[in-house]
């Protein structure tokens, strides 16, 4: 059955991929995509931020203008353990962090927050980056063998708990024994380090709890669900996709820094361990597209080949859509009717993804479907993530724009692309569009002309 995002209008024939929320007692339900739900969590987690500066405000007010006002205090006292909570963040985290380095981990960053970056760079040796909406947190980080491999993950999930049971145990003396359970306390006057404490009880406790906790990157398994899987749990496979995620994220590294030989250097080397690994064949495929698109749309078709209905319906979709851009690179024109299906199969089932609109408006422009084609590029570059992501979504729109005759948009187009990739493979093509824009205007703009002097 289709599900269409109540947001952006994207649907899927998948099954359990987008996300249905029930809005009132009344049924009323809302449905979105995977991208929508993220950014609707993001925007969330900013709302709750505002009660802080809120609760801070009424209650001073509440205590300056009524005498020992307890909801005055109850409110300053409910935004300290709020302030409280984000405290904890960064000692949980670093304590992840501190923990994979002493086991030898490869970790690549930490992360706090979500949504737009305001800082990234080094912090005690690690690469931290600082977001605009910093509620939550994680440590990307991966081991770089096999050995102790159930210890390590137990190890590695517990610290982040641990760092929380810690600061529990160092604001203790502050309290007072007297008062651990004067819960009265919160109406009659600040108590920071009691607020501070139970906020590192909660977080303990909601981390120890194994489940699947939603974020805005998707649900994620908790510390203690983790933890259970370390001591009940050996899945040889799941062993191995661990392992060779730690190539996969240094390859990715690499493609980011515009490093692509090292880049292809981490696959190659994890394709020794893990030969059969798909992502790692994929971005073998992907990295070729540049040097050699022949032999990367070769390697996805054999990929494709190699797929069986038990595989991830997202794994397929990605497939799909990486043969019908290879198709594209190629600039062939007996290649457009697979492009064509391929690409229509992955957005129809993954049409939320900035590059699967990209890829689909690129191939639609082709095919001379201009109509169809803009919508989708125009939203692909305004919601990439990445700058490749809008260079390329610019310059299919350099090329749209261009067949249909607007010469100056096509142009601020194609400025577009040469100022963020002077090399990139679209610039030539839009050269060409260009240049047949130009040349058919000529004389239209001398008949303009023409019947302009005559009507005189």
């Amino acid at each position: 059955m289709e599900s269409i995002c109540d947001q952006c209008g994207a649907s899927t024939n998948l099954p359990d991929v987008f996300i249905t929320k029930r809005l009132s007692f009344r049924r009323r339900k809302k449905t979105q995509c995977p991208d929508c739900h993220q950014k609707a969590q993001i925007s969330g987690e900013f709302k709750n931020l505002l009660w802080i500066p809120a609760n801070l405000i009424f209650g001073l007010l509440l205590v300056d203008l009524f005498e020992n006002a307890a909801a005055g205090w109850l409110l300053l006292n409910l935004a300290l353990f709020q302030v409280s909570l984000l405290l904890t963040i960064f000692p949980h985290e670093m304590c992840h962090a501190l923990a994979a380095r002493w086991m030898g981990y490869r970790v690549f960053r930490i992360l706090i927050g979500y949504g737009k970056s305001l800082y990234s760079g080094k912090l005690f040796g690690f690469r931290f980056d600082l977001n605009s909406v910093p509620c939550g947190g994680m440590v990307i980080a991966c081991p770089v063998d096999g050995g102790n491999f159930r210890l390590k993950s137990f190890l590695f999930a517990a610290s982040g708990p641990f760092a929380n049971l810690l600061l529990c145990v160092l604001v203790i003396p502050f309290i007072g024994a007297e008062n651990y359970w004067n819960w009265g306390e919160f109406t009659t006057g600040p108590v920071p380090a009691k607020a501070f404490l139970l906020a590192n009880l909660f977080v303990l406790l909601v981390n120890l709890w194994p489940m699947k906790v939603p974020t805005p990157f998707g649900d994620m398994d908790s510390d203690g669900r983790r933890i259970l899987e370390a001591i009940f749990t050996n899945n040889i496979v799941r062993k191995r996709e661990i392992l060779a995620t730690r190539y996969i994220v240094e390859a990715a590294e690499a493609a980011e820094a515009k490093k692509a030989v090292l880049a292809m250097e981490w696959v190659n080397q994890g394709l020794e361990k893990f030969p059969e690994e798909f992502h790692l064949l994929n971005w073998k495929a992907v990295l070729m597209l540049d040097k050699d698109p022949e032999k990367a749309r070769e390697s996805f078709l054999h990929l494709h080949e190699q797929l069986k209905d038990s595989d991830p319906p997202l794994q397929k979709c990605f497939i799909y859509n990486n043969i019908a851009y290879a198709n594209y690179r190629l600039d062939r024109a007996d290649l457009l009717d697979e492009a064509d299906r391929y690409s229509e199969q992955a957005i129809s089932l993954i049409g939320w993804l900035a590059p699967i609109r990209s890829t689909r408006g690129s191939i639609l422009t082709e095919l001379g479907r201009i109509e169809e084609a803009l919508p989708l590029l125009q939203s692909a570059m305004n919601s990439s993530e990445t700058s490749d992501g809008k260079v390329s979504s610019a310059g299919s729109l350099c090329i749209a724009e261009a067949k249909r005759g607007n010469i100056e948009l096509s142009r601020q187009y194609y400025q577009f692309v040469e100022n963020h990739d002077s090399d990139h493979f679209m610039l030539k093509r839009c050269r060409r569009e260009l240049a047949k824009a130009e040349a058919k205007r000529e004389p239209a703009g001398g008949e303009q002309e023409q019947r302009a002097i005559t009507s005189m």
